[in-house]
């Protein structure tokens, strides 16, 4: 009911919802930077590319011209 709605009910509601967001908030960003932190590992040990199952595959481009 409108009885239990008190400003500081609403003050009180509003402040836990809010320390929430931060929260969430950061923990994406904790996932984000962890996330970004093995992919420049990855990269730096020269195994980037196979960790993600990358394969670079030359093309020769006189023999697709000659058909």
């Amino acid at each position: 009911t409108m009885g239990q709605l008190t400003p500081e009910f609403l003050s009180l509601k509003f402040q836990r919802q809010d320390g929430l967001a931060a929260a969430q908030v950061r923990e994406v960003q904790a996932l984000v930077d962890y996330n970004v932190s093995i992919a420049r590992l990855f990269e730096t040990m020269g195994i980037g590319l196979r960790m993600n199952q990358i394969e670079l595959v030359e093309v020769d481009s006189g023999e697709s011209r000659a058909r």
